[in-house]
């Protein structure tokens, strides 16, 4: 029962207390946990480990996810359009892909749009100098 209440108490911790707990109960859990909780501790203690595993686990992958990583959106499209791969994940794996499969659109359409807005301001201010005034 102790374990529950780790959540509930995380973020009042001491840093000493919570090396102490991610020791005894580091699990996929408290790293999904953490990677929206308390994301300075996910940067600085959790993904050090996720990126030095020898083998990383699904979970690990998408935990240390770049959604600007077009390489890997295009492997987490595979995974999605699989049905075989997908139905050996469990629930939690299937969130979280769904997940950063949502962050990597949204991430590339803010990025066209960006990229679609400099075309039409750049392609304006060429016309107006291109205008002369008399």
């Amino acid at each position: 029962m102790a374990q529950l209440s780790i959540p509930a108490r995380w973020l009042r911790l001491s840093r000493a207390n919570k090396l102490q707990l991610y020791g005894a109960h580091g699990c996929h859990e408290l790293h999904l946990f953490l990677s929206l909780r308390d994301r300075p501790f996910f940067a600085e203690v959790v993904r050090p480990v996720l990126c030095n595993k020898l083998q990383p686990e699904v979970m690990d992958l998408l935990l240390m996810a770049d959604t600007d990583d077009a390489q890997q959106v295009a492997t987490w499209s595979a995974w999605a359009r699989n049905t075989a791969v997908l139905e050996r994940r469990n629930g939690m794996e299937q969130i979280l892909l769904a997940s950063r499969l949502t962050e990597a659109t949204r991430s590339r359409t803010a990025r066209r749009r960006a990229q679609h807005s400099a075309r039409r301001t750049s392609s304006a201010y060429k016309q107006l100098r291109v205008r002369k005034h008399p």
